[in-house]
């Protein structure tokens, strides 16, 4: 077996997944945009570069984790990539994705660069396709994360470590929370049975967005994507575009369509019901799979995934679930005595 050499790393070909370990030289040096040397050197179990093998890995949607196991590899920070001054990036989480307003980002795990031990959940920002005006307009965006992780100190927000551009034109910006294993609730819901956790997460959720309120601030973009799953429950994550404080409204007319959104958010409206609105929408995904509309609700909790749905549940998230502001909880006061009870009434 070679060396370890910096700088370069070795995958065990076994691990392959069978559509990438049939394909010729010629076909994964096209698909990844790499040379015929280094294809033929991956796909034969000898030493490459690094950055190669994690071009390849992102190509095809692998976890270069999953190809190391067993595998001797050089250590230090000569084979990662540095990101910032404390951080060296070991893994991409996902492809590129665009978000509200078009701004594209990547998660990453992070290793620190001087606290082997310690990782780090990288949000890497690119703004250089934006007009100059759209770029300062999200700066103050990207600073908004920080402060909200920074304000709140609560088991369902991230604890934040820093937040930096990486090129002096700084249109490259990373946004580092520390690492919480876990996955979006946007592919738990579609991989898993959560029958038995939705009391419990309905809870947890209730509970994080009332922190939020206690220090003056709105989330009103929550969606599936933007909570994260972990083995000690949820997360809420992604407070670029929270609302902190009685500041003006910064809400686009550009936003995309998001079904978890309170309607008055559109209009530059946000009070603490927007996410009592968004809690609900999310809870009923949760228990029903689908969201229907308002006038069915009542119907449609008769098909709940959970059994025995209470009655107050029920009649809370029918009433939260209320377009108009007006007809539904003001706050999370009316919210989380009902809902703690659902959930130690459901675990006990």
């Amino acid at each position: 077996m070679p060396e370890p050499t910096p700088g370069y790393i070795t995958v065990a070909v076994e691990r392959l997944p069978e559509r990438v370990r049939t394909l010729s030289v010629s076909e994964l040096a096209s698909a990844a945009n790499i040379t015929r040397d280094t294809a033929k050197n991956f796909l034969t179990g000898q030493k490459c570069q690094t950055k190669k093998v994690r071009a390849i890995c992102v190509t095809f949607g692998i976890s270069l984790e999953s190809l190391l196991s067993g595998v001797p590899q050089p250590t230090g920070e000569d084979e990662l990539e540095r990101v910032g001054e404390e951080w060296l990036l070991a893994e991409p989480l996902n492809d590129v994705m665009i978000a509200t307003n078009d701004l594209r980002y990547r998660l990453y795990r992070l290793q620190h660069r001087h606290t082997p031990n310690r990782l780090g959940r990288g949000k890497k920002y690119d703004i250089d396709h934006l007009n100059p005006e759209l770029r300062e307009a999200w700066l103050p965006k990207l600073r908004r994360h920080a402060e909200v992780c920074l304000r709140v100190r609560h088991p369902r927000i991230p604890v934040h470590h820093s937040y930096f551009p990486v090129n002096r034109a700084e249109t490259i910006w990373w946004v580092v929370d520390d690492w919480v294993p876990g996955k979006p609730l946007s592919e738990i819901v579609t991989t898993e049975d959560l029958s038995a956790k939705i009391p419990g997460y309905a809870w947890q959720l209730a509970d994080g967005l009332a922190a939020l309120h206690a220090v003056g601030i709105v989330r009103r973009d929550l969606s599936p994507d933007s909570i994260w799953v972990t083995d000690a429950g949820l997360l809420l994550t992604e407070f670029e575009l929270a609302k902190l404080g009685q500041g003006a409204p910064t809400v686009s007319k550009h936003w995309p369509h998001n079904p978890y959104r309170a309607p008055e958010v559109n209009d530059g409206e946000t009070e603490p019901s927007a996410d009592v609105y968004s809690w609900a929408k999310l809870v009923t995904m949760l228990l029903l799979g689908d969201l229907p509309p308002a006038s069915e609700l009542k119907e449609a909790f008769g098909k709940s995934r959970v059994k025995n749905l209470p009655r107050d549940v029920r009649d809370l998230l029918i009433s939260a679930s209320a377009p108009r502001p007006s007809h539904r909880p003001r706050s999370f006061e009316a919210v989380t005595p009902v809902v703690a009870a659902w959930a130690k009434g459901f675990a006990s």
